[in-house]
């Protein structure tokens, strides 16, 4: 009767064990899971288009249309710097510079920007018949848009501030030639 009972209790207290470890590590996964920040911050326009959608006097289309496709534009920002930052974090991670949290993170990031660009098609394809097709090819040619435009800003900011560098560079050799002579 002994023999029978001692594999029995040992195969009772190693599945219990095995329970109690596997209950343990998936709650403090979901922990750890709750407790990450997001990827990315707040996301205003999409909260602007959702506040447009529940106005009581129903907003007009055209522009439920346009607040769609900023947020559009800026969903395509946030693939672009996904896109770029994988394949660095990759390989950090392979090289054990980085932790799993933000991995982690990185992963959630991505699903939220998968969720969030699904979203934005149907919304699309709610609001006029198969725009959902094209809204991102509009979105990214605002979203460069705007990239230039930021580049022209700081051009033009850059020319401001070396134009008063070469002037003063001018007048001081102009001065020192002058006195050389």
């Amino acid at each position: 009767m002994i023999p029978v009972l001692v594999p029995i209790a040992y195969v009772c207290i190693l599945l219990g064990a095995l329970s109690t470890f596997s209950f343990l590590y998936r709650r403090r996964k979901v922990a750890q899971a709750a407790g990450l920040q997001p990827w990315f911050a707040a996301h205003p326009t999409r909260d602007i288009y959702f506040s447009l959608l529940h106005l009581e006097p129903a907003a007009p289309t055209t522009l439920l249309c346009a607040a769609l496709l900023r947020r559009a534009a800026v969903d395509v920002e946030r693939v672009v710097s996904l896109r770029q930052s994988r394949q660095a974090l990759q390989g950090l991670l392979q090289r054990g510079q980085i932790g799993d949290d933000l991995w982690t993170q990185f992963v959630h990031g991505e699903k939220e920007m998968e969720m969030e660009v699904t979203d934005v098609v149907s919304e699309a394809n709610g609001l006029k018949p198969d725009w959902g097709k094209v809204i991102f090819q509009s979105a990214a040619e605002i979203a460069q848009n705007g990239k230039s435009r930021q580049r022209a800003v700081r051009v033009k900011e850059q020319a401001a501030s070396d134009r008063v560098w070469w002037d003063a560079r001018r007048l001081r050799i102009a001065n020192d030639f002058e006195k050389s002579l």
